[in-house]
C-alpha cells in the first residue's frame, strides 16, 4: 500500500539513489543532502552517517546509522518507506565494518519497505539490491550474490532499456563473481556486453568509450596468453589467434579515436599504445613492434606541455624496461636518455631514486611462494635468504644461499627463477653498473 508517494518521490530523488554512489566509491557532497519530512535532529545524526562513511570510520558509521533508522521508526513507523534509505546506508556502515550478516539483513529490510511502497521493480531498488550482492560475497555466497545482481540489472533494464549505463557497476560485479566462480564464459559474454552499452550510449566513434576499448582489449589479450601455442592442437590455435585478433583491432581502434578527436599527440594515446605494444609482445611479434608503440608513447610524452619531468622519465624507463625483457642492447641508451632528462638538481634525487636507486625485478613479478604438506615438513616458518648480483644488463648471477630453511629442489627452483629473471639494472651518473649483494628473502606457505 502507497502511503506516501509524493514524499517517496522526493526522498528518492535526493537521497534513496546515493547509495549507488557510495557503493561506486563516488559518494555525493553531504551538504547537499535534502531529507523531506524529517527533523533537524535526525538530519544532523543523518550528515553524521554520511561523513563517517565517507572518512571510513565505520564503527561510528553504524552508530549513527542506527540512531537515524531508530529516530525515524520512532515518529513515522518501523514500516515507514523513510527508513529505506537510512537503513541503507545502515547496510553500508555494516559491511564497512566486516559485519556482513547485519549488512545482509538491513539491505534486505530495505527491499522490503521499497517493494511495500513502490513496488518489485522499482529503480530505488537497485541500491540494496546491489548491497546484498556485495554481503554475500563478502561471505563467498556467489551464486546467491549473482542473482541479485541480475536482479538489479533487470530493474534498470525495465526503466532505462538493456543497454544503459546505470548497470555497468554491476556488470563489474557479475564479472567479480564470475571470477571467483572460474565461470570463464560468462566473464567474456560480460566484458563484450560492457563494451556494448558504451557504444549503444555513447556511439561507436565516441571518445567516452576508450575505458571500455581499452578494458576488453586488455582483457582479450590476456585469454589469448593463457593458450600456450607450442601445445595447442589447431582449434586452439585458431582460437588464439582470433582473441589476440581482437585485442589488437579494439586498441588500434581506440588510437583511432583519441586520433580523430584529439590528434595523434593527446597523452589518451599512452593507454592504448602500451596496451598495444603488451599485447604483441605476448603473441610473439618480437621486439620491434612493440617498441615501435612504447617510443611513440615516448614522443607523445614530450611533445605534451603539460608532462612533466617524472612523466618524461618513467615513459623512457618503460621503453628501457621493454628492451631488457628482451634481452636487447638498446636498454642502456634508453636509460641513459631517461637520466638525462632528470635535471641534476636535488628536488629530482627522490625521482632518481625510484627510478634507478636500486634494481627492480621486471619479471617474474611474482614468485611462486608455497610449498605442498610433507610429513618432514614441521617448520612453523619455512624460509631462505638468497644471495646475488644483479649485472649491468639485468641479468642475475653468483647465488648463495645465506639464511633460511628451505632445502633441495625448492632451493634449485628458487635459484633457477632468479636465473631467469629480468631487472632494470642501478644506473649512476647515467650509466648502467652491476649491484652486488642483492637478497631476497622468500617466505613460503605450505599447504
Amino acid at each position: 500500500m502507497r502511503l506516501i508517494t509524493n514524499a517517496l518521490a522526493r526522498f528518492s530523488l535526493t537521497t534513496l539513489l546515493m547509495p549507488a554512489a557510495v557503493l561506486a566509491g563516488t559518494g555525493p557532497d553531504t551538504q547537499d543532502v535534502e531529507l523531506p519530512s524529517i527533523t533537524p535532529e535526525i538530519t544532523k545524526a543523518y550528515q553524521s552517517v554520511l561523513l563517517h562513511v565517507q572518512s571510513g570510520d565505520s564503527e561510528l558509521a553504524v552508530i549513527s546509522a542506527r540512531e537515524v533508522v531508530d529516530q525515524l521508526a520512532a515518529t513515522h513507523g518501523e514500516d515507514s518507506e523513510l527508513l529505506a534509505t537510512p537503513v541503507i546506508y545502515l547496510g553500508l556502515a555494516q559491511l564497512g565494518n566486516h559485519e556482513a550478516v547485519d549488512a545482509l539483513n538491513s539491505f534486505g529490510r530495505a527491499v522490503e519497505l521499497i517493494e511495500t511502497s513502490a513496488g518489485p521493480f522499482d529503480p530505488g531498488l537497485v541500491p540494496p539490491l546491489q548491497g546484498i550482492a556485495m554481503s554475500h560475497m563478502s561471505l563467498e555466497n556467489y551464486d546467491v550474490a549473482a542473482s541479485a545482481l541480475r536482479r538489479a540489472q533487470h530493474v534498470t533494464h525495465r526503466h532505462k532499456g538493456v543497454y544503459n549505463a546505470d548497470q555497468l557497476a554491476i556488470v563489474d560485479k557479475l564479472i567479480e563473481v564470475d571470477k571467483m566462480t572460474g565461470k570463464y564464459r560468462d566473464i567474456e559474454r560480460q566484458e563484450l556486453f560492457y563494451l556494448k552499452v558504451h557504444e549503444d550510449v555513447y556511439g561507436k566513434a565516441d571518445s567516452r568509450i576508450l575505458p571500455a576499448l581499452q578494458r576488453l582489449g586488455e582483457y582479450m589479450a590476456h585469454r589469448a596468453a593463457k593458450f600456450r601455442s607450442r601445445y595447442l592442437n589447431a582449434e586452439y590455435q585458431m582460437r588464439r589467434k582470433n582473441y589476440f585478433k581482437q585485442s589488437f583491432d579494439l586498441y588500434q581502434r581506440a588510437i583511432r579515436i583519441v586520433e580523430e578527436n584529439y590528434g595523434d599527440k593527446d597523452l589518451r594515446l599512452i593507454e592504448p599504445l602500451r596496451g598495444l605494444a603488451l599485447a604483441k609482445l605476448s603473441k610473439g611479434f618480437g621486439i620491434k613492434t612493440a617498441s615501435e608503440s612504447l617510443r611513440r608513447v615516448v614522443d607523445v610524452v614530450k611533445a605534451n606541455p603539460g608532462s612533466d619531468v617524472g612523466d618524461i622519465a618513467r615513459a623512457t624507463v618503460d621503453l628501457g624496461d621493454l628492451y631488457t625483457r628482451w634481452n636487447d642492447g638498446r636498454a642502456t641508451e634508453a636509460y641513459r636518455e631517461a637520466w638525462n632528462a632528470i635535471p641534476d638538481e636535488e628536488i629530482y634525487q627522490e625521482l632518481r631514486d625510484e627510478l634507478f636507486g636500486t634494481p627492480v625485478r621486471l619479471v617474474p613479478t611474482s614468485i611462486k611462494a608455497t610449498l605442498p604438506k610433507r610429513p618432514w615438513r614441521t617448520e612453523d616458518e619455512i624460509f631462505t635468504d638468497l644471495e646475488y648480483v644483479v649485472r649491468a644488463n639485468g641479468r642475475a648471477a653468483r647465488f648463495q644461499f645465506v639464511d633460511g630453511n628451505l632445502v633441495g629442489n625448492e632451493r634449485r627452483n628458487l635459484r633457477s627463477r632468479l636465473r631467469n629473471a629480468r631487472f632494470r639494472p642501478r644506473v649512476v651518473d647515467g650509466e648502467v653498473v652491476r649491484t652486488e649483494g642483492m637478497i631476497l628473502h622468500q617466505q613460503y606457505e605450505v599447504r
